[in-house]
């Protein structure tokens, strides 16, 4: 059950992501996507869509997608008419075009909004102007890519986690007590 949930929720923020933002092709889908599932598991510990990142030098895969895309499953077929157009010096750009409407109801106000944010963000950014904000100080996608001993190392969800860091001079509510026992 939770695992066609998180499909029919992929497939949505899919046509989401193609119906709302301009030059959605291949790597800034996957960025997308990649900021929803990462964004939204710092906040709930469960991704959106439960996809599998890996570290590429053009940023975030998910290999599974990546993999379908080119041989497409019946329900992906059903939602998306896909194009891979060759362009210059044999360079090729996926096009999909959402079949059918959006569907927010799947999704929960939390994954919506941020669906919303996302989408309005990056509405006519490319995927390079994406990579740019990934190269920021602690960003999963920089962490493992710097990190990693090859291509294609998994980004850990937990990366997404925020990293607190106490204030200079602050002491734990165990410590103040403990201090407060000793002085009597």
């Amino acid at each position: 059950m939770a695992e066609s949930l998180r499909r029919i929720k992929l497939l949505q923020a899919i046509t989401y992501f193609v119906t709302r933002t301009t030059h959605c092709g291949k790597a800034k889908l996957y960025w997308l996507l990649f900021l929803l599932d990462f964004r939204i598991y710092a906040q709930t510990k469960l991704p959106v869509t439960g996809l599998d990142y890996y570290a590429s030098i053009d940023g975030p895969v998910p290999l599974a997608l990546d993999q379908e895309l080119d041989s497409p499953a019946y329900d992906f077929v059903e939602q998306f008419h896909v194009d891979n157009l060759v362009l210059g010096h044999g360079r090729k750009l996926l096009s999909l075009h959402a079949r059918g409407p959006f569907e927010a109801a799947v999704f929960t106000d939390l994954e919506h909004s941020t669906l919303q944010l996302l989408a309005t963000i990056h509405a006519g950014t490319q995927a390079a102007d994406i990579r740019e904000l990934a190269f920021l100080p602690g960003e999963p996608w920089r962490v493992t890519y710097e990190g990693a001993v090859r291509e294609f190392e998994p980004i850990d969800y937990a990366l997404a986690m925020p990293r607190w860091q106490p204030a200079p001079g602050f002491t734990s509510f165990r410590a103040a007590r403990a201090r407060r026992a000793r002085l009597g």
